[in-house]
């Protein structure tokens, strides 16, 4: 076991499945609270469009971008950033599901009833709305870090050079014809260990209304 390379890939497998899920999570929060709050054509549309992006296969939308990127972005082409990017088209509405779920647990009326307290609208949202809305909130997080981890297609073509993920890393130990499983065990054993510890909080933030 080359374990500086193994360290290497699960602290970059780490790092792109805790930002994708900030950013999924940031974008998401805007739709979830347009679909809840201020049901529109609007907010359909984007929901809507957020879904199509889903439905597409990650080759499409990697090779989208780095089009894109290529011809007129190019300062950002083939840099993490478009990569945490490509997950966000990816995945958005996995977060929006678990979002949506979360804000139906705050209702209106509390809401108003903070407002006439004296409560700001940005004061109400942090004080009454995010907290009944934060389990859903982490809930996606989870999801679409837990998607992030294992995502291959999107990863090997718009990932830095030299850059490695643990799936990337996994994926290579084929050489592109047989899987080698004595060398890809550990990247195998150590994705699934990081991917355990979000299961688990899924799994009990579900089984808790039961217990309740």
């Amino acid at each position: 076991v080359d374990w500086n390379e193994l360290w290497l890939a699960a602290r970059v497998t780490i790092l792109y499945a805790f930002s994708g899920a900030v950013v999924c999570s940031f974008l998401a929060l805007f739709v979830s609270l347009l679909i809840t709050r201020y049901p529109s054509r609007l907010s359909i549309v984007l929901e809507r469009l957020a879904w199509i992006s889903h439905s597409l296969p990650g080759v499409i939308v990697a090779l989208a971008l780095i089009y894109f990127t290529a011809r007129h972005l190019h300062p950002v082409y083939q840099t993490s950033a478009i990569l945490i990017a490509g997950y966000a088209i990816l995945y958005l509405p996995v977060a929006i599901g678990p979002q949506r779920a979360g804000l139906s647990q705050a209702q209106a009326s509390l809401e108003h009833v903070a407002q006439t307290l004296g409560a700001g609208s940005f004061g109400t949202f942090l004080r009454v709305t995010l907290p009944l809305a934060l389990p859903g909130i982490l809930a996606g997080a989870m999801l679409v870090a837990l998607n992030i981890s294992k995502e291959l297609t999107m990863t090997l073509l718009m990932r830095p050079t030299g850059v490695h993920t643990l799936a990337t890393r996994l994926w290579s130990t084929t050489d592109g014809e047989v899987l080698d499983f004595r060398v890809a065990a550990p990247y195998a054993l150590t994705l699934v260990l990081l991917t355990a510890a979000p299961t688990w909080l899924l799994v009990r933030m579900s089984l808790e209304p039961e217990r309740r």
